[in-house]
């Protein structure tokens, strides 16, 4: 039987092709170039795809190919078995006899033996092994994410290969998946299960946005705030080939890779049942690999498109009127659709105009929504395309079916100024529900540093980041230059909570002993922007978090120290940068300060709408 090796020159063929696609997830990118990146993460497991993936990579290093690129491997210690460590080990020293620096990765399983879910003390492989794979998959990610921040590494390399995309299609389609589930595994992704890890997923890095309100007549002269950029990206090289032909690279070029037994038990998974038909029974031709990768790819080229239609729509039909990124409140403009052989409406049948309006309003919707992107499915959307986008200019029925206000993918809309002819909806996160407060709980380390001045730059070890209600990060330092003489023990943390704004906060504020009490005038100014009354009890405010066990009510909420987002301070002396504030805490007058950032939006919808984004 002929063998089929993967050569240097087609690997990295199949790697820029894979690359160009980055554009798809960052089409606000304003580099065009093809230009692969300089430095690499390899993610090896010691399997044959992964180690002629890095025999490939190296080779492209060596070469210098491509240019000057760094290869870095990680090899995952996972810490289940009594072998895991020695196995690791292995595949480190034959990734280092192949000249490729080698990180070894250790995985701590803690936060899961003592999580309420499964017994103190249980070994990772008593657990069922679905339940094991899926914690195994976020620690692993999780680690591998952490090393490539730590090394500079954006992009990671993976060795899915066509068997992978075929068997995962498979599976999807026994579980009912339609075409949007059907586009097999992409060759360009975020990195997934790290939500919240600053510098890894969907952030590290920023992009400079404006306030926009009715009164602004130059943008120049706006606000600013930084929006949420970067992150880690999986790119996947070896879709193309089938696992035959890694096997054959790593022969040829005596490449040494070990073989997971658990990987060909039918028993223990899905996707093991699904390999062990397709190895050992002959499958109909529409479910053979050339029709599967078809099949995927025609699904793929469909959401391509109906992107591409978004984009028009978003463009033609949408305005962004005002962005109030420090409460995370926004107001939209439907123009009504123009009658004409080019519009959408007359392009596009009923069903296909709803599914691009849906998607619209998905991507409107997530621009303030508190969950990740693509939280909610596009047919969660469908019932309310005629809410927003229907014509003000409908007569009878219809249009006093249009609601006041609703809500949807974790967003208020509320129609502004309802007895107006134009279109407008202000969005919100959606009003919390009683008891659920989203709350951070942090302990800030004190600084007992002179040299830590408010003129210095602060490092960026000295902080860490936080995503709260998935809408807004935050870093929060505190640092002393006295000494509480009177204590032989002082705490070296400040207890700090960063929370919702509540109703109690409200009238505690505007008691008539209060010294906040002036500050309730400008509150007012600055809520009666946001739209809805609701609104204003979703937004941020850091208090001393005075009860240790997690406890929302009203009843037990502590001290309200700032409005971090909006500048507002309540419970301490206002310094001269509008993000610090001094307190007392057991004798010592601290400086706390704060940085923030609102999480990463889809800033292509924003610019289509006219949106100010820089």
């Amino acid at each position: 039987m002929a063998t089929n090796p993967i050569s240097t020159a087609l690997f990295l063929s199949q790697f820029r092709r894979a690359w160009v696609l980055k554009r798809t997830l960052v089409p606000w990118d304003r580099d065009t170039s093809s230009q692969l990146p300089t430095r690499i993460g390899l993610a090896v497991s010691g399997g044959a795809d992964s180690m002629a993936m890095a025999f490939l990579s190296r080779e492209i290093e060596r070469t210098a190919m491509a240019g000057e690129i760094s290869v870095t491997a990680l090899v995952v210690d996972h810490k289940a078995r009594e072998e895991s460590s020695l196995e690791a080990r292995t595949v480190a020293g034959w990734l280092a006899d192949l000249g490729i620096s080698t990180k070894l990765l250790e995985l701590d399983w803690s936060s899961f033996m003592q999580s309420a879910d499964d017994p103190v003390g249980k070994e990772a492989h008593q657990w069922a092994p679905t339940a094991f794979e899926t914690h195994a998959r976020r620690l692993r990610y999780q680690a591998i994410g952490s090393a490539c921040r730590d090394l500079g590494i954006s992009t990671l390399l993976l060795g899915h290969h066509q068997d992978d995309l075929v068997e995962t299609t498979l599976w999807r389609m026994a579980r009912g998946a339609r075409s949007a589930g059907l586009q097999g595994i992409k060759e360009m992704a975020r990195i997934p299960e790290c939500q919240g890890l600053f510098g890894i997923s969907e952030s590290g890095s920023s992009v400079k946005a404006y306030f926009k309100t009715d009164d602004l007549k130059n943008v120049e002269s706006a606000r600013s705030v930084l929006i949420a950029d970067g992150g880690i990206f999986l790119c996947r090289p070896l879709l193309a080939f089938p696992k035959r032909h890694l096997l054959d690279t790593c022969h040829i070029h005596n490449i040494p890779y070990v073989n997971d037994p658990t990987n060909f038990d039918p028993t223990l998974t899905a996707r093991n049942a699904i390999r062990h038909i397709r190895a050992s029974h002959s499958l109909p031709l529409a479910l053979q690999a050339p029709r599967i990768t078809a099949l995927c790819h025609t699904n793929g080229d469909s959401s391509k498109e109906l992107l591409r239609l978004s984009n028009e729509f978003l463009a033609s039909r949408c305005r962004i009127l005002e962005t109030h990124w420090d409460t995370g409140t926004m107001q939209i403009q439907v123009l009504d659709e123009k009658s004409s052989e080019d519009s959408l409406e007359t392009k596009l049948s009923p069903a296909q105009l709803s599914t691009v309006q849906a998607f619209s309003l998905r991507r409107i919707a997530e621009l303030v929504a508190p969950q990740p992107a693509n939280h909610y499915t596009v047919n969660s959307y469908v019932p309310f395309v005629h809410q927003v986008f229907g014509s003000m200019n409908e007569s009878g029925s219809a249009k006093n079916e249009k609601s006041s206000s609703f809500t949807c993918g974790g967003v208020l809309f509320s129609r502004a100024k309802p007895t107006r002819e134009e279109n407008i909806w202000t969005l919100g996160r959606q009003p919390l529900m009683k008891g659920k407060n989203p709350t951070s709980h942090l302990k800030i380390p004190i600084r007992s540093s002179p040299d830590l001045s408010s003129s210095r730059p602060i490092p960026d070890d000295a902080l860490s980041w936080i995503l709260w209600d998935h809408r807004f990060w935050f870093r929060i330092l505190a640092r002393t230059s006295t000494q509480d003489p009177s204590s032989d023990r002082v705490e070296s943390h400040i207890p700090i909570a960063i929370r919702a704004f509540q109703e109690s906060d409200y009238r505690r504020l505007g008691k008539s002993d209060a010294p906040t009490r002036g500050l309730v005038p400008k509150l007012k100014r600055v809520f009666k922007e946001q739209g809805p009354t609701k609104i204003r009890y979703t937004i941020p405010v850091l208090v001393r978090d005075m009860v240790p066990e997690i406890d929302d009510s009203e009843d037990k909420a502590g001290p309200l120290l700032a409005m971090p987002t909006t500048d507002f301070i309540f419970g301490g002396t206002r310094l001269e940068k509008s993000n610090e504030m001094e307190i007392t805490h057991q004798g010592r007058t601290i400086t706390l300060e704060w940085e923030w950032q609102y999480k990463m939006i889809d800033f292509e919808a924003a610019r289509l709408m006219q949106g100010p984004i820089e």
